[in-house]
């Protein structure tokens, strides 16, 4: 069973409530799909019970590292009444920026299906509403919200004033600027090499973390040199920030794929760099580290062919540790499809280009 949460919120963190003309409660904070109060339905069930009514909504959730954007995110919710339709514009930031709304979306499954796991449900975005709109077309109504994440712009800068002395480590002073700017993080995890050392004083200032996290992922790349090396990534999820190279291990437990988890079949789509889908989840961060399923080519995992123009064409194992770069959160609540309630997964690994390759049978390889 799917199941989704979006709670929106002011500027100050109090449900956004939207009353009609006479008063009446039009929107309570909360769009779910799932009943927060025991003993529905005549006394079935209990808290979590799915709402058999509940809104049709489409979501658009991609989330990469500053440094390469994918875009903004969007929802689209389905048969919201007229009244709140037309009052759509209260969600949005007043002009000078001093009102605005949160949102906090949660998605994933409900206790259901069999290979259903309630465990991976949880909250994927924690975002501000940019633009809202009403829409009306035939019988279709619907509530649009475009999405960003809260990290600076024109209208409201940061100030990431950065400055690393000369044949000192950049980390220090990563942390620094990065602490100054968010006081109120629940932490800052900078992991990189110690190689990334200032070869001469370095001063950049910047009103944005993708402006930044650009300025750090070429300067990085432009102190260690080489082809392979990816550069300083930085991810802001959950309220903690991570700044990573992916030369220095995490600290945190790779999360296992099972074989069970994935639809379709895993690719690679550059060097080091595969993609696959799973069902909606939300403990897939970027930044984290995952470990593909062990022996999937004897369970028939993936026969990719030569037009997949890769220097992996012929894998049929992907096996290892690598982290994920971009997580994409794809929706539609109603639809019976299995692609319609997914999450797509960017990995990477540096390690590829050393890892041993074994020939299982006549033309079929796999990675270790």
């Amino acid at each position: 069973m799917r199941r989704y949460e979006i709670v929106i919120t002011d500027q100050d963190g109090k449900p956004k409530i939207i009353k009609g003309s006479k008063g009446e409660v039009l929107f309570n904070g909360t769009f779910t799909s799932t009943s927060s109060i025991n003993n529905v339905f005549g006394g079935i069930g209990s808290k979590n019970t799915p709402i058999a009514g509940a809104l049709d909504v489409e979501l658009d959730l991609p989330i990469s590292t500053y440094n390469s954007p994918l875009g903004g995110a969007s929802v689209r919710i389905f048969g919201v009444g007229l009244p709140l339709l037309s009052q759509a514009a209260n969600f949005n930031p007043s002009p000078d920026g001093t009102t605005y709304c949160n949102i906090k979306i949660s998605v994933g499954m409900a206790q259901g299906l069999p290979l259903a796991n309630p465990k991976q449900y949880g909250v994927v975005m924690n975002a501000r509403i940019q633009q809202a709109f009403g829409n009306w077309q035939g019988t279709l109504q619907t509530l649009d919200l475009i999405l960003i994440l809260p990290a600076g712009s024109k209208e409201n800068p940061y100030n990431f004033s950065f400055k690393c002395p000369k044949n000192e480590k950049l980390s220090t002073y990563i942390q620094n600027t990065l602490n100054n700017v968010f006081p109120n993080a629940t932490s800052i995890n900078v992991n990189i090499s110690d190689s990334l050392v200032a070869p001469e004083d370095l001063t950049a200032q910047h009103f944005t973390l993708t402006e930044f996290a650009k300025y750090l992922n070429r300067k990085s790349i432009s102190i260690i040199g080489g082809s392979t090396y990816p550069g300083i990534q930085i991810t802001y999820v959950d309220n903690i920030i991570h700044v990573y190279d992916y030369t220095v291990p995490t600290a945190a437990k790779p999360t296992k794929i099972a074989f069970t988890d994935l639809i379709g079949q895993p690719t690679w789509i550059a060097p080091y760099t595969l993609t696959f889908k799973t069902v909606m989840r939300y403990d897939l961060k970027v930044g984290n580290q995952i470990i593909m399923p062990q022996q999937s080519a004897q369970k028939g995992l993936i026969l990719t062919t030569p037009a997949s123009q890769s220097q992996y064409s012929e894998v049929v194992n992907f096996q290892g540790t690598f982290f994920v770069q971009s997580v994409r959160h794809l929706g539609i609540f109603r639809s019976s499809d299995a692609n319609s309630w997914v999450t797509v997964i960017t990995a990477y690994n540096q390690n590829t280009a050393n890892v041993s390759i074994e020939l299982l049978s006549p033309g079929i390889l796999t990675i270790k």
